[in-house]
């Protein structure tokens, strides 16, 4: 495992198998160390980010970005509950003072789509392919929030919904299902919710693998949200398939 390490000018760096240097000559973005002792700094979250742009593509450096606004953290087996690293505003702010630099249209992407709160790699999944723009082959409906509480019942979130609207989207994780209090919790919630007139669509990972089944769920979404726009047509599901082939 080697030590990625900070410096100010490439004459400070040195060769070593241990160590790998990256080098940021400019003046350092606000929020962009932080302190962990007297003499020790570390970069931020979003800093980091910025630091891993030019090292991957734009898909990969989303899904790092919707991790670190995440509630999990993924173990050996399972995954654990965790406070969010850092948020998507948080990175917005990052992104907007940073000079020309190698990486910085990903960085934008990312953070454009980011988004916060998502409770599992696959809640993040399937809010990247919600969220991201028609051209990039996502559904175009980025006003989308992850784990938004909904005033239906106390300490009541909602998996997908967006402000203003009835929709919502619950993804139903089979692995998480085999417990059967959650599975009764889960029902009971849905219930609650269709009566307070929300409209639930569940979303399993069969379906969130399956672009026609995506297809599927994002016009329906697409009808209560932008009933105005065009029809989607061949040209993006050819670019959807890829965008799942790289997400999935």
């Amino acid at each position: 495992m080697r030590t990625e390490l900070l410096v100010g000018d490439t004459s400070l760096r040195r060769p070593s198998e241990s160590c790998r240097f990256h080098v940021w000559s400019d003046s350092l973005p606000a929020g962009a160390l932080c302190r962990l002792d007297e003499d020790v700094l570390v970069t931020s979250p979003e800093f980091t980010l910025v630091q891993l742009a030019p090292l991957v593509d734009e898909m990969t450096l989303l899904g790092y970005a919707y991790e670190l606004c995440g509630c999990f953290v993924p173990l050996t087996e399972g995954l654990a509950n965790r406070r969010p690293l850092m948020c998507a505003e948080g990175l917005r702010r990052m992104v907007g003072s940073l000079p020309a630099c190698r990486g910085v249209r990903s960085m934008r992407l990312c953070a454009e789509y980011a988004r916060d709160r998502a409770a599992s790699p696959k809640e993040a999944l399937l809010g990247q392919l919600l969220a991201l723009p028609r051209r990039l082959g996502g559904a175009g409906l980025g006003g989308l929030e992850l784990n938004a509480s909904v005033d239906v019942g106390p300490g009541l979130y909602v998996d997908v919904s967006w402000p203003g609207s009835d929709l919502v989207l619950e993804y139903e994780s089979y692995e998480v299902h085999l417990d059967k209090r959650v599975f009764a919790h889960d029902s009971m919630r849905r219930a609650l919710l269709r009566e307070a007139g929300h409209e639930v669509i569940t979303v399993t990972w069969e379906q969130l693998r399956n672009p026609a089944e995506m297809e599927r769920i994002i016009n329906i979404a697409r009808d209560r949200i932008v009933p105005d726009e065009r029809a989607l047509g061949e040209g993006w599901r050819s670019r959807q398939r890829a965008l799942m082939a790289r997400l999935v």
